[in-house]
Formats: structure tokens, sequence, C-alpha cells
């Protein structure tokens, strides 16, 4: 068997979490069947389109995983990310 040497990387690129990522769906997809992976992004904005708020995850296979959550801190405590929440629901 070939030992192949591991490799630190102290500042990866965009582009290195997405092959990884799609390394995994790719796995995943072979072993369950299920290929309906989704993005999904939330937001709240004010009427100029200013965000306050968002939600990002992705949905698949009738899940769904949330990544990051905000909300801006002059909203903090007034529903907001529990309305995101209940909206990715």
């Amino acid at each position: 068997m070939h030992a192949y040497p591991v490799e630190v990387e102290a500042h990866p690129t965009p582009q290195d979490g997405q092959f990884l990522a799609d390394q995994l769906y790719a796995y995943n997809v072979e072993q369950t069947g299920y290929d309906d992976g989704k993005y999904l992004t939330l937001w709240v904005k004010s009427p100029t389109g200013e965000r306050l708020a968002g939600l990002y995850g992705w949905t698949w296979g009738g899940s769904c995983y949330i990544q990051d959550l905000w909300v801006h801190k002059t909203l903090r405590g007034q529903g907001y990310g529990t309305q995101l929440l209940h909206a990715a629901e």
C-alpha cells in the first residue's frame, strides 16, 4: 500500500470546500439514490433591500441542514431568527 502524505493548507479557498462537498454529495447519492440536494438561503430585508437577517443551509433526502443563522444586533430578541427557522422548515 502506498502511503500518501497529509498536507495542511492554512488558507483554503471556497473551491477547496466545494470540492469536498461535491465529493461527499456524490458518495451519498451513490449510497442512497437521493439526488435532490438544494442550497437554501432565506433573508429578512429592509424596504430598501438591506439584509437584516439571514439563514443559509441545504436540503437533501427529506432533511434540512442549517449552517448559518444571523440576525442584525438591533433586531435580536424580536423573533426574526425564529421566523427564519420556521420558514426553512
